[in-house]
């Protein structure tokens, strides 16, 4: 499996699941702070009591546990394209102070 089959998989996975939501797969979201366009995974975008809700999912295929700094990228994204949530997929888990960080 590469890693693009991986995010691919996960991609499918979401859209059987949350039938109802709008889920994209590779799109691309101009960063408010950083103001250049930021590569996303797989956007969910639904309405939740009449708000559109933006979530963003990362897929990482890696050979050893996310750390710290990983997570503490995907927050600073999260942040940058204004999404409500973002979630972080692995293939081989989280280094402790990466949950710490996430936490």
């Amino acid at each position: 499996m590469t890693w693009k089959d991986y995010e691919k998989k996960i991609f499918t996975f979401l859209k059987e699941t949350y039938k109802d939501a709008e889920i994209s797969y590779d799109q691309i979201i101009k960063g408010r702070y950083s103001k250049v366009n930021r590569q996303i995974d797989i956007l969910i975008e639904s309405y939740i009591a009449s708000k559109k809700i933006k979530l963003i999912v990362d897929g990482k295929y890696f050979n050893k546990r996310i750390s710290v700094k990983t997570v503490e990228s995907f927050i600073s994204m999260v942040e940058d394209v204004n999404a409500q949530q973002g979630i972080l997929i692995t293939s081989k888990g989280f280094s402790k102070a990466a949950i710490n960080r996430a936490n």
